[in-house]
């Protein structure tokens, strides 16, 4: 069986899209499991609508406090009976024989316990208002995720991960903050050694919306200083891991976020020592200084 996951806040008016392509799956054996995020509309009438029609799978709801999509993955993994997890926010929908296929490629890597699940694509129809981007054909391929772009992959991703794989990779929490990179979840995975099985089919459709977490990336990320931080940490670490690489990682951070937090606040976000976040600063005050009048020269 495959646990169709859809997180939701606040997307009473979007996630009838997700129900009425669900009711269009040509694979039948799914659940659908949608977690509330603390809605303030009418999202669990919507769904006990949904119910009251009475489709061919079941329908399980669980409402939770505001904590963010990554609170609600973390909640998922604890809930889902399926082998398989499949993601579909609220304001996405699947394509007819999205399940039947994923299924399909699931079968060929379900032994291989390298593999932590199989990634289709999703094509987003508005793409275009926030970034071009320009997506080429590939040959089915197991690649850890973040070695995509080596191979010529670009654009939205369609997950479907092994849900005992799911489980086990938990979103870090932090109190206060509502919003975490989904690429935290993935780059654990990849620092195990997990591998995914990419294929070059549609399983998914959607639009980044206006007040979505796509839409205002920048303003998110600055809102959750400390999970933002730890991303940018790990990321570091995926491409690089002497002090000068990460040193230059904590300047960056440090460069974005100066608008809006000391330089006391930056050091405790990133989990280093005030007086080293400074002589980081000093030092490459002092390159741009000497790059400046080289300039002049």
């Amino acid at each position: 069986m495959i646990t169709v996951f859809t997180p939701t806040y606040n997307r009473a008016h979007t996630i009838g899209k997700v129900f009425e392509s669900l009711k269009r799956q040509t694979y039948k054996d799914f659940e659908w499991l949608v977690v509330d995020d603390g809605s303030k509309d009418d999202t669990g009438s919507v769904i006990d609508g949904f119910a009251a029609e009475k489709p061919f799978f079941e329908i399980v709801y669980k409402y939770k406090e505001n904590g963010g999509k990554h609170t609600a993955m973390n909640l998922a993994g604890d809930v889902a009976h399926g082998e398989l997890l499949v993601i579909c926010d609220s304001d996405d929908w699947l394509t007819d024989d999205a399940l039947e296929r994923i299924v399909y490629w699931y079968g060929t890597v379900k032994d291989n316990d390298k593999i932590a699940g199989v990634i289709g694509r999703e094509i987003v129809t508005n793409r275009d208002r926030v970034i071009k981007e320009e997506r080429t054909a590939f040959d089915p391929v197991d690649i850890a995720y973040h070695h995509k772009e080596e191979h010529g992959i670009a654009g939205e991703d369609a997950f479907a991960f092994k849900t005992e794989i799911f489980k086990r990779y938990k979103f870090p929490e932090i109190k206060g903050e509502r919003y975490m990179a989904e690429s935290v979840q993935l780059d654990m995975m990849y620092f195990d050694g997990y591998l995914f099985r990419f294929v070059d089919e549609v399983y998914m459709y959607g639009s980044y919306l206006e007040d979505g977490l796509t839409y205002d990336y920048t303003k998110v990320n600055h809102d959750n200083p400390r999970g933002y931080a730890l991303w940018r940490i790990i990321e570091a670490k995926l491409y690089g891991r002497s002090p000068s690489h990460l040193a230059k990682k904590y300047y960056d951070y440090r460069c974005e976020m100066h608008y809006r937090y000391s330089d006391r606040e930056i050091s405790d976000f990133l989990g280093i020592p005030y007086l080293y976040l400074k002589l980081i600063v000093a030092v490459y005050a002092v390159g741009k200084k000497i790059k400046k009048n080289e300039k002049a020269i």
